[in-house]
């Protein structure tokens, strides 16, 4: 896992761009935007501490689906894919090994 901090204004995710980590908001607030075909951006929703994102990107092999922006300074871990598949499939055996 990696921490890194994001200031008011910053991308952590770029709508089309690759996907190779999911992300966990330990402290802030992002806000989750779509790029329209005119050029403006519309506003989805808000995120506060604790959230996460960027997982769908992940579990279905596909770029970014929206933009992740800061609108307060945040600290926002990243878990890259080999680490967040190997905790799915952790979590997947505990949970068939518990029935």
């Amino acid at each position: 896992m990696k921490k890194r901090t994001y200031e008011v204004g910053d991308f952590v995710i770029k709508e089309g761009d690759d996907a190779n980590e999911v992300f966990v908001v330990e402290t802030g607030e992002v806000e989750v935007s779509h790029d329209e075909d005119d050029g403006t951006r519309q506003k989805i929703k808000k995120m506060e501490a604790p959230s996460t994102f960027g997982e769908i990107a992940l579990l279905f092999n596909t770029t970014r689906t929206a933009n992740i922006i800061a609108i307060k300074q945040s600290i926002v871990w990243s878990i890259d894919r080999s680490e967040f598949t190997a905790i799915m499939q952790n979590t997947n055996e505990t949970n068939y090994i518990e029935r």
